[in-house]
């Protein structure tokens, strides 16, 4: 398949289906919290709602969540109930923050987390702080020809990748990340303490190293299971086993997806 012209009508009606499916989701979520009002518990349960990632809808001709830039890896995070005010944090979180929140949550004592983990409570947050550790960002999934991270610290983003130019945004006068500042002599400061900081935490040359050994060794399972008689590279019970929507061994994602399409209607 060649690439597609994507005008602005076609993009104006992908993004109203997307905005459709976000009011879906609010309508669905609402219903949820009636039906904790109703049966008299939601003063003592804790609410989060979250996504998995965002999507780029057209923004630097993407259409896709296989990138680094805000759209596709910014998330809604509410959080309501045990007693917690309703306000905005600007504070940048992360979804790993979710573990040692909810551990904090339920009064466990120090230590009850006993494997290691990344993230921090935010029930500091929650209750009216404002510090934070930076936040960190990993792409390296399936495909993934050379790791991508990014670590947030503030309004500045870092997005750093062996085979990639670095880039850093300060997101709070650059939201739609246009000027890149990576080369920015008056940015060289930030940068330096940004780079140092992702350095610490990351290895990028041995976290390639580690990429390829997986992507290998899941390439000669696969293979392995589909030569002779083929097998299922997991086990699913019941009906799943038959969900065309599920991703099986031998299939091909992006045809996964297209069996869930609903009929496009022609305009003419």
């Amino acid at each position: 398949m060649g690439r597609l012209n994507i005008d602005v009508h076609a993009t104006a009606r992908a993004r109203r289906g997307y905005y459709g499916m976000i009011s879906h989701i609010d309508a669905m979520f609402g219903r949820l919290m009636d039906a904790l009002s109703d049966s008299g518990v939601s003063e003592n349960t804790l609410v989060i709602f979250a996504s998995d990632h965002g999507d780029m809808m057209g923004e630097r001709g993407m259409w896709f969540k296989k990138t680094l830039f805000e759209p596709a890896i910014h998330v809604p995070l509410i959080v309501g109930g045990l007693g917690i005010a309703q306000r905005r944090v600007a504070t940048p979180v992360s979804l790993l923050d979710l573990l040692p929140t909810l551990v904090d949550v339920s009064g466990a004592p120090a230590g009850t987390i006993c494997t290691p983990f990344n993230g921090q409570s935010l029930v500091p947050l929650l209750h009216g702080g404002s510090k934070h550790d930076p936040v960190m960002v990993e792409h390296l999934d399936g495909g993934t020809d050379a790791p991508r991270v990014m670590l947030r610290d503030g309004d500045l983003k870092l997005v750093l990748s062996r085979a990639y130019p670095t880039m850093l945004f300060n997101l709070s006068d650059d939201p739609f990340e246009l000027n890149d500042l990576a080369s920015d002599p008056a940015a060289s400061n930030d940068m330096a303490r940004l780079l140092a900081k992702a350095h610490e935490i990351w290895d990028l040359d041995a976290l390639a190293i580690d990429k390829h050994a997986n992507q290998t060794a899941r390439t000669v399972v696969n293979t392995a299971l589909q030569t002779g008689r083929p097998q299922v590279w997991d086990f699913t019970p019941g009906t799943l086993a038959q969900n065309s929507n599920y991703v099986r061994s031998g299939d091909k994602f992006p045809d996964v997806e297209r069996r869930s399409y609903l009929p496009a209607k022609v305009r003419r």
